[in-house]
């Protein structure tokens, strides 16, 4: 679930499917998503995504300016939280290109 952008990239929406362990769509009606975005030591992003279908497993976060003010190589993760579970996915790779 890696995902590229160009450096000062905003104003769009980066969608993802949910799923569970076993490749199934996860239903995440009801919880609450956190976008984490780290690049070396520094947390870039840490914002709500907004769920666009939860009995599919679809969510997004709106890029906003200032999200990403480097280029090079950032990682992700999702956090689901609902009640007391708390839900981390696994750690994908965000390519962060150079603007010219």
């Amino acid at each position: 679930m890696s995902w590229s952008l160009k450096k000062y990239s905003r104003g769009f929406e980066q969608f993802f499917t949910i799923k569970e362990a076993d490749d199934t769509v996860k239903d995440i009606s009801g919880y609450t998503i956190t976008l984490k975005v780290q690049m070396g030591n520094t947390l870039l992003i840490s914002g709500t995504c907004t769920i666009a279908s939860g009995s599919l497993g679809y969510a997004y976060y709106s890029v906003q300016s200032g999200d990403f003010p480097y280029a090079g190589r950032a990682v992700y993760e999702l956090e689901l939280v609902k009640d007391t579970e708390r839900i981390p996915s696994e750690t994908y790779a965000v390519h962060i290109g150079r603007t010219l």
